[in-house]
């Protein structure tokens, strides 16, 4: 039977893989080709109000151990339970204490990419809850060059127990779109409220660089996810 986004082997993805499997396919291909030499990053926040870890377990619980994408996972210093478990699939926990000011959080993260193959902001994303977006506003405000600039994924709190394992395939796809096309860092406001987007929108004209920001409705994720593989799909089969 053919595959809906081609036949068997399409891009290297085969039937019967998961979503971030054939996400995993598709950045091997793009890291072989050279569009990007190091490791990428997706950072999640599993802090209160955050994302769940269980889901993140059962997702990237499926990628290899030679897969170029290295997830990350920022949690309370004193969540001892939720820090054994990040552990145990294998992601890179980054302790927090209560409050901590973003920008020594930033900093954190920075250096937890850094030390694992991922040497540029420009191939990491961080995914947050909507209650956090201060942390993706103080980042673009304080940071002057393109090149330093993370790309972010902001979950609205409605979508972030139903639609979690979405939202990492989202924000990874994102990332290798920004790659593919060398673009702009890009801010994601994925079902988040009307007052967090026109912040967001305030926030892209005041700074002084170019800055893309997506809006998407709960309702249109999945089909952002099969425009965003069919789309990688078929660069990587040019390669």
């Amino acid at each position: 039977m053919r595959d809906a986004l081609g036949p068997p082997g399409y891009a290297g993805i085969r039937p019967q893989e998961s979503a971030i499997e054939k996400v995993n396919g598709i950045a091997l291909k793009m890291k072989e080709a050279g569009i990007y030499n190091e490791n990428i990053g997706l950072v999640l926040d599993a802090r209160a109000g955050g994302f769940n870890i269980d889901s993140a377990k059962d997702t990237f619980g499926k990628l290899p151990k030679d897969s170029p994408i290295k997830v990350f996972v920022i949690v309370d210093s004193d969540d001892e339970k939720t820090f054994d478990s990040i552990q145990k699939f294998g992601a890179i926990p980054i302790s927090v204490v209560k409050d901590e000011a973003a920008d020594r959080l930033l900093n954190k993260i920075e250096r937890a990419l850094k030390d694992n193959g991922v040497a540029s902001n420009a191939n990491a994303s961080i995914a947050i809850p909507e209650l956090q977006s201060e942390l993706a506003i103080a980042h673009y405000e304080t940071t002057q060059s393109p090149n330093n600039m993370f790309n972010f994924a902001i979950a609205g709190e409605d979508i972030l127990q139903s639609k979690t394992q979405s939202l990492h395939e989202l924000a990874l796809l994102d990332l290798l779109a920004r790659l593919a096309s060398q673009n702009q860092p890009s801010v994601m406001a994925i079902g988040c409220r009307d007052s967090l987007f026109e912040t967001l929108s305030s926030l892209q004209e005041r700074i002084q660089t170019v800055l893309k920001l997506i809006r998407i409705k709960a309702e249109d994720i999945e089909e952002k996810i099969t425009t965003f593989i069919s789309a990688l799909g078929s660069l990587t089969k040019s390669l």
